[in-house]
């Protein structure tokens, strides 16, 4: 047997990781820089038997930056205390700072035996919204439908965060995460005011993101205990719901037209306004396939003004109930949108519409009653026109 116990000793970490970087889940590390100095260093086992030996130690990292593929940013730590057990280094009580997020009260388990893994845990996290794009959209970019929102600002609050790596040999690294969302201000050029977030939780496990409970506002617009399940593997899906929903038209209208996909949406509305309280919506489907989402939802509809780039006048909607229920077809999913006894005016013409719209990938379909006074038919071959526009070959709308 062989019992070495020194005193202090000085290294410099970037020497000891390219000397180490060959142990399995340093692949996924660029550098680790910074000085060491180690207390009470202890070595035993037996010199033939290297499966005998084991490290014990104390001491303080100093200057620590780590880059890493799996970070947004290269992680600094000024100075933090540390303990090393054999396959286990082990730190706590850290300040640590990720580009122009800070993590404070940071702790962290490395432990090598079997398949390499990290446990991580922060007491608080201010996150960079700017930075956390920028990483999820460059490592998987075409499941990432923010483009047209960004470039994205702001800052995320996380109290009680957790974190698990594992680096299984020859396979990407699975990544687990949980915590607990305190408030978030999320700002974008295509947004009159920010997206504000509070409380719910986000869980991620792989490609699994799960978000509970969570409440948001734009403007005079919330969404009261948001959920979302998302997974983006292939063949993953979309299910997210809300208890409630109040939709202001002039708070939502500006980032849902630049949405890809919207391009007659931009063309024929200018603008829109008015009140949508919503009452336990929910969308569902593939998450790569927006064509077989369905929604469903019951809506009511309140000082409704919609402004097109066709009309002398605009749509105008005082009072209406909307029920939406999605369903399957051959042709995908088709949303069925019932109008019960909508009031609807276009400059001095009035009319009450009631019945139903199909929108489906190859289509939309009307099956509606109107009862009216009078109405301007120029004003109806205008409609039509413009719904002819848009449909495919000799396919007549009316």
């Amino acid at each position: 047997p062989v019992v070495v116990d020194r005193g202090d000793e000085f290294g410099d970490l970037a020497e000891s990781f390219n000397i180490c970087r060959n142990i399995p889940g340093l692949e996924f590390f660029r550098a680790v820089e910074g000085r060491v100095s180690l207390r009470n260093a202890q070595f035993a086992g037996k010199a033939l038997k290297p499966e005998t030996w084991r490290f014990r130690s104390e001491g303080v990292i100093q200057n620590l930056q780590v880059d890493s593929e799996l970070l947004p940013a290269p992680l600094k730590v000024a100075s933090g205390p540390f303990e090393w057990r054999s396959t286990v280094v082990r730190f706590e009580g850290w300040d640590a700072s990720l580009g122009e997020s800070t993590l404070n009260g940071l702790a962290c388990d490395f432990d090598w035996s079997g398949t390499p893994s990290a446990s991580l845990r922060a007491e608080a996290v201010s996150a960079s919204v700017a930075e956390l794009y920028d990483f999820w959209a460059s490592s998987r970019p075409q499941d990432l439908p923010l483009e047209p929102l960004a470039p994205l600002s702001g800052t995320i609050r996380f109290s009680g965060a957790q974190a698990r790596l594992s680096f299984p040999a020859g396979r990407s690294p699975r990544v687990e995460v949980d915590a607990a969302l305190n408030t978030a201000a999320i700002g974008s050029p295509r947004l009159d005011a920010p997206l504000i977030l509070n409380s719910g939780r986000l869980l991620l496990q792989g490609s699994h993101l799960e978000v509970q409970d969570l409440n948001a506002a734009l403007g005079k617009s919330e969404i009261r205990r948001f959920r979302l399940h998302a997974d983006w593997s292939e063949g993953g899906d979309l299910d997210a719901a809300a208890e409630t929903a109040v939709i202001h038209g002039e708070d939502l209208f500006p980032a849902v037209a630049g949405w890809p996909g919207m391009n007659a949406v931009r063309e024929d509305i200018a603008g829109l306004r008015g009140i949508v309280a919503v009452s336990g919506p929910s969308l569902k489907g593939p998450l790569r396939d927006p064509r077989r989402w369905r929604l469903k939802a019951v809506a009511e509809v309140a000082d409704i003004v919609i402004a097109t780039t066709f009309l002398d006048e605009p749509i105008r909607i005082p009072a209406g109930r909307l029920a939406a229920a999605g369903v399957e077809s051959s042709e995908g999913s088709v949303t069925e949108w019932r109008i019960d006894a909508a009031r609807l005016s276009i400059g001095p013409d009035a009319a009450v519409v009631n019945g139903d719209i199909a929108f489906s990938p190859a289509e939309t379909r009307l099956d509606l009653n109107v009862v009216a006074e009078s109405l301007d038919w120029n004003e109806i071959e205008r409609i039509s026109a413009r719904m002819a526009a848009r449909r495919p070959g000799e396919s007549r709308p009316v």
